[in-house]
């Protein structure tokens, strides 16, 4: 998704400017530098987290969810950063703090559609990549990441026009329909902004370039890599999880019968909801909780329906 004009519009100056602003966070400043070889000092980054406990929570939470399958619950950023690895624990410092930095405000209802749409896409996501674990060269953690930043441009239109924009993001249908709203309002998108925003936060290409492509129809005309399709598909899975109807699981299933026709469609879409809402009933903080899902009987019984 790219903007309708050559010219950057206002909304990307804005979405630059912002991107900048927030990268030059003290901490998160300090972990972008400190990650920026593949062989840093993972000490260095634990006492940096350790300064942002917001932050540190959030990762946490990643590390105790049901993903990970620990028998014990991890205590420490020191032990969570252990079983991560540097490289998710690079992407996930810096997930967290992009969407930490712009969660504030007084927009508590429209942050919580946002933060239950994302963590439903980056569920599935991770769910998508696990079972296709021996013909896709992704990582799961990877894919997480781009479902927690696949819709971070509607945060961003938040900040710049909230006025305008929120009434918008609430009477479209996720999809299409938003996607024509915003680009009749600021001549660009959400995805394409989101991927702007994320350009100042040193976050690998291919997420950024997944977030930019996650509402890519599957008639566009330029091939989807790994990442994308991962992502468009995860989409879908949360479209149909938190904004349930007949015509929602009718674009899942064609859509996972494209990209994954081994995947039972009413199955994915039980494991992502209860792991969803398992984990959203942990969450112990205003801006990082999931809110409540719908009904998982009106969920199901749209498949019945279909």
């Amino acid at each position: 998704m790219v903007a309708t004009t050559s010219k950057p519009t206002g909304a990307e100056r804005f979405a630059l400017a912002l991107g900048e602003l927030q990268a030059s966070d003290d901490v998160t400043r300090k972990l972008i530098s400190l990650t920026a070889t593949p062989d840093y000092r993972m000490d260095q980054v634990v006492a940096c987290l350790e300064r942002d406990p917001a932050l540190s929570l959030r990762i946490l939470r990643v590390v105790n969810s049901s993903r990970y399958g620990l028998r014990h619950k991890v205590g420490s950023v020191k032990q969570a950063a252990a079983l991560l690895g540097q490289n998710s624990l690079r992407l996930f410092a810096l997930s967290f703090s992009v969407i930490g930095g712009l969660m504030k405000g007084p927009l508590h209802d429209f942050y919580g559609d946002y933060w239950r749409r994302a963590a439903t896409t980056a569920t599935a996501a991770a769910h998508l990549v696990d079972a296709n674990a021996d013909g896709y060269d992704i990582s799961t953690d990877d894919a997480y990441t781009a479902g927690v930043l696949a819709d971070i441009g509607v945060l961003v239109l938040a900040q710049y026009a909230p006025k305008s924009y929120v009434p918008a993001y609430e009477s479209c249908v996720h999809g299409p329909e938003l996607i024509s709203a915003e680009r009749e309002l600021f001549k660009i998108d959400h995805p394409a902004l989101g991927a702007t925003f994320l350009s100042a936060w040193d976050l690998p290409s291919p997420v950024v370039d997944a977030v930019a492509r996650h509402h890519a129809g599957s008639s566009d005309s330029v091939e989807m890599n790994e990442l994308e399709t991962v992502l468009r598909t995860a989409g879908s899975v949360a479209q149909a999880i938190v904004d349930p109807g007949v015509d929602r699981f009718a674009a899942l299933s064609v859509t996972l019968e494209q990209d994954f026709p081994t995947i039972d469609p009413l199955v994915l879409v039980e494991q992502v909801y209860d792991e969803v809402a398992r984990e959203g009933s942990d969450a112990e903080t205003e801006t990082t909780r999931c809110e409540k899902l719908p009904p998982k009987d009106q969920v199901v019984g749209q498949y019945a329906a279909a």
